[in-house]
């Protein structure tokens, strides 16, 4: 599969984001990126990390290296987390309350 990352993907614009995810080999996944400035709704991560988890084989991710300093939110988030990948970045957590809610699997209906 391969997904793309513009600049802006978010409710309002979103379909040409859905348009362009090529989801015909679920055997990997590769994330590019705009090189400029990439700012997208959580539900665009959300996806990101349904698809990663559809992915046949995990060992096959390729992300290209973001420059970008939304950066820094894809880690706080979480979704390099999901996707098991190592970016490299170090960041100082704060907690979230009141900003976002990181991306979290949910296994089962049981608080925990």
């Amino acid at each position: 599969m391969k997904i793309h990352l513009p600049n802006s993907a978010f409710l309002g614009n979103i379909d040409p984001f859905f348009k362009s995810i090529d989801i015909d080999d679920s055997s990997s996944l590769e994330i590019t990126f705009n090189e400029k400035w990439v700012s997208v709704h959580p539900i665009v991560l959300c996806m990101i990390s349904a698809l990663w988890f559809s992915t046949k084989n995990k060992s096959n991710l390729k992300i290209q290296t973001l420059e970008t300093k939304s950066k820094n939110y894809f880690e706080r988030i979480g979704l390099f987390k999901i996707l098991g990948y190592d970016s490299g970045i170090n960041i100082i957590e704060h907690d979230p309350s009141g900003r976002f809610i990181p991306i979290t699997i949910v296994k089962n209906s049981a608080l925990s």
